[in-house]
């Protein structure tokens, strides 16, 4: 008997879980139906445009997404400086309002994420910190980043954010990439899913997410809660905590794919709203660094990298063929949409191969920007000659792309990177090395 009732026990459990998982499957799909409903009655014909620094092609339900951009150029590019004022007013908001005439309601700005209002931020921190209660209603100490390493993948961000994490005043974190930002927010939802890929439901993953985290702005600054004791702990003889924490996230410049998502995007068939506004709402006065590599390296760097942690075959005959709808990230398009609400003494831009060939330099360059005490020759000189940080090895193994790859790749990226060094008055990027 107690065998009987031991196997009904376990296909209760069974019937149960499966019924957990279809109802789970049901509510994405009925979620994802209400939030596409509206764009979906949009019909527009397939068309192309450059927003939110990436190439978008617009689908036939009104959809902006990365795809196929070495055919959609126009030779009359529009002139990328009418609508910015470097000097002007900054603001959270980089894009128009959208057409729908109902707007967004102002209550939902922000409010999914789990604030309305920045936390007051207390003036004897050089960090931005309050205090608050942890989990158990003991009062704590609460930081989030004072800087950001912002880009790009596969160029030099590690190694940067490492070199960083060297000087005295910074106190390290738990990881250099949080994703918060990115998508990390989104975890309750489950898999990210492309707005124009389909329905896909994974019921396991949205199960336990749902259970396990909580991506709002309390699950952020839990990350850097052991960075807070330290900081706390770091005070000068005029009672100032000197320390600083950040974070290397490199896709907050340009991985902006979960748009659609976000209330403050509501109705919109572009984004108004990106991961640099949520950066400027909860920490206006945040620094960000960019460190930009040749933009055709940095794709031929990238596609080795995640083939092989994706063990798929690589090959620059691959490349060749891959490159065509591969380009994503625009520089310059990048950086004039972070101009549109930081200002530009709050960017920090340098380029890999000289942050490579002129180390203590660039080093002494950002330790000034964050505003950090100056190190001795010494110190710096330490710093620099440490082991190298996430190298490339796969190039050794699969060789140099195809020359043909590179000159098309150079026609397509030529008057983005005169764009580029346009914007920060150097000519090192235009990348005529090679």
């Amino acid at each position: 008997m107690a065998i009987v009732n031991r196997n009904i026990t376990r296909v209760q459990i069974l019937v149960i879980g499966v019924s957990l998982i279809v109802a789970l499957c049901v509510f994405s799909l009925i979620s994802r139906r209400e939030e596409t409903s509206w764009i979906e009655d949009q019909k527009d014909e397939v068309e192309y445009e450059t927003i939110g620094s990436q190439l978008y092609v617009r689908d036939y339900k009104g959809y902006l997404y990365p795809k196929g951009y070495f055919d959609v150029i126009p030779s009359d590019t529009e002139n990328p400086f009418e609508d910015v004022d470097l000097e002007g007013q900054h603001s959270d908001t980089v894009l128009p309002e959208c057409d729908d005439p109902d707007g967004v309601d102002p209550a939902l700005t922000y409010q999914h994420i789990g604030w309305i209002e920045p936390p007051k931020f207390l003036p004897d921190y050089r960090n931005p910190c309050w205090y608050g209660v942890d989990e158990v209603g003991h009062r704590v100490l609460e930081c989030i980043p004072y800087f950001y390493v912002i880009g790009m993948s596969k160029s030099g961000s590690t190694d940067l954010y490492f070199r960083i994490q060297q000087h005295p005043q910074v106190q390290k974190t738990n990881r250099k990439e949080q994703k918060f930002f990115e998508y990390k927010r989104f975890h309750r939802e489950g898999k990210r899913i492309s707005p124009n890929s389909g329905f896909e439901c994974n019921a396991i993953i949205l199960l336990f997410t749902w259970i396990a985290y909580k991506s709002d702005f309390t699950y952020y600054a839990r990350q850097f809660r052991s960075a807070a004791v330290e900081i706390e702990r770091a005070i000068n003889s005029s009672g100032y905590h000197y320390k600083i924490c950040g974070d290397g996230s490199p896709t907050y410049s340009w991985d902006n794919t979960e748009w659609f998502r976000l209330p403050e995007n509501k109705h919109c068939l572009e984004p108004r709203t990106l991961i640099v506004s949520y950066i400027h709402h909860l920490t206006p006065n945040a620094k960000l660094i960019l460190i930009l590599r040749n933009p055709i390296d940095r794709l031929y760097s990238d596609y080795l990298f995640f083939g092989k942690r994706t063990g798929s075959r690589r090959d620059p005959n691959e490349f060749h063929l891959w490159a065509e709808d591969a380009i994503k990230n625009i520089y310059s398009r990048i950086i004039l949409d972070i101009l549109k609400i930081f200002p530009r003494n709050q960017l920090l831009v340098l380029e890999m191969k000289d942050y490579s060939a002129n180390m203590k330099l660039r080093l002494r360059d950002v330790y000034e920007f964050l505003e950090l005490e100056p190190l001795t020759d010494q110190q710096l000189t330490k710093i620099s000659e440490a082991k190298q940080q996430n190298t490339g090895i796969f190039y050794n193994t699969t060789g140099p792309m195809l020359n043909k790859t590179r000159k098309m790749l150079s026609r397509f990226l030529q008057p983005f990177n005169e764009e580029l060094a346009q914007i920060l008055g150097d000519d090192k990027y235009l990348w005529l090395d090679k």
